[in-house]
């Protein structure tokens, strides 16, 4: 069920042409997910793909992570559900400083 409400959100965020809104749309699903009974928690830390390392924020229940960011990747590009992510909360011991939104992070 909490995937079909991601899937559902993303559909929404697509259709009304806001789906570029970053952050805002886990914040989104988070607050979806918790009014409809699932005890969620927002965590923020990485995603990694191949060799590029970002700061990412997901949803997650007990141990199910839940990524709007990809499921709107997807959306737009479908050979982007053939990519493998790694969501994870600690940067590996010796590994490239990860990207991040300056816009976000003055704000």
């Amino acid at each position: 069920m909490a995937s079909a409400l991601q899937k559902r959100l993303a559909l929404k965020l697509k259709l009304n042409k806001i789906d570029n809104c970053g952050i805002a749309a886990s914040i989104l699903l988070n607050e979806i997910l918790a009014k409809n009974g699932y005890k969620t928690k927002l965590v923020q830390g990485y995603c990694s793909l191949n060799q590029e390392t970002c700061w990412h924020v997901w949803v997650q229940i007990e141990n199910e992570k839940f990524d709007i960011g990809n499921t709107i990747a997807c959306l737009h590009d479908k050979e982007f559900e053939k990519c493998s992510m790694i969501l994870h909360t600690n940067l590996a011991p010796g590994s490239r400083e990860p990207k991040t939104d300056t816009e976000v992070l003055d704000n």
